[in-house]
């Protein structure tokens, strides 16, 4: 109960980054799920009005004056639980959707960051073997340097 004594209202208190979830000012929230915009990477969630009259248990709804009226307000507070447990399966369906995609999403970028790092492993792997090669290249360029400058007969032999 609130201080003035009147019930909290879960419906009109329940927000989520400001915004009210459960009192159908928010009738729809379209939230991004894929890795770029557009249709094919957003979800659009339903929200509903949970709101004690709308649900079918408000005061206007309940009357317990009368064991006449107390029954039929029990039936409309039976409508009300099965209105909220519904709600409440689409609402974790829908989050379970949400987990899945993020899921998925972790793994892809995963994927991605483990082939970007083969990638550039490769392209390391190839310029040191170009590095080695350029290095022998050399080296037996100075060598047959040396050996000319020594005796030029002894080239003429290496290459012929």
């Amino acid at each position: 109960m609130r201080p003035d004594g009147k019930p909290y209202s879960i419906a009109a208190t329940t927000q989520f980054n400001g915004r009210q979830l459960l009192d159908s000012s928010q009738a729809n929230v379209q939230l991004q799920s894929g890795p770029n915009g557009g249709a094919n990477n957003t979800t659009s969630i339903s929200l509903p009005d949970a709101s004690a009259a709308a649900i079918g248990a408000g005061p206007a709804q309940v009357n317990v004056s009368t064991p006449a009226a107390a029954n039929a307000g029990l039936a409309n507070i039976d409508q009300a639980i099965a209105s909220v447990s519904s709600t409440r399966g689409n609402l974790g369906a829908t989050q379970n959707a949400l987990e899945n995609t993020a899921a998925s999403l972790n793994v892809a970028s995963e994927n991605q960051a483990s082939a970007v790092s083969r990638i550039r492993d490769l392209d390391f792997a190839r310029g040191v073997s170009d590095q080695v090669r350029n290095s022998i290249l050399s080296d037996a360029g100075a060598a047959v340097l040396a050996q000319s400058n020594f005796s030029p007969r002894s080239v003429l032999r290496l290459l012929g």
